[in-house]
């Protein structure tokens, strides 16, 4: 039990939720880049836009069309057409599309996840 609790920052977001709650504006889109962690939608209490994703969530992605976005160029169109939004991705992803010139400030991150929002 003492070791699982070593490991729950690695696994769980829900750090990363509390540090973002007093932030996040309630209405803003917030999208999950190639990557689907199903702990922060549940801290968070709010439903993401999966962004190059459908694994296990393809059927329901079938019936809600509207909660995919089928490419990165996609999602830069509407990224940057937002006043706000906010974005969840691997660090990896986050370094591409850094290195791309996205522009993005870093919210949250810890091994696994970064958290991403458009600058005002």
């Amino acid at each position: 039990m003492n070791g699982h609790e070593s490991f729950s920052p690695s696994l769980s977001s829900h750090a990363i939720a509390e540090k973002l709650r007093p932030v996040l504006a309630a209405d803003a889109p917030f999208y999950s880049v190639r990557t689907y962690d199903q702990t922060l939608p549940f801290y968070l209490e709010r439903t993401f836009t999966l962004v190059q994703f459908r694994d296990e969530l393809d059927y329901g992605l079938r019936l809600e069309p509207q909660l995919a976005v089928e490419d990165l160029q996609e999602l830069r169109s509407r990224w940057t057409g937002h006043a706000q939004a906010y974005a969840l991705m691997r660090p990896e992803d986050y370094d591409a599309l850094r290195r791309d010139g996205w522009p993005m400030q870093v919210l949250a991150r810890d091994g696994r996840r970064v958290v991403v929002r458009k600058p005002e």
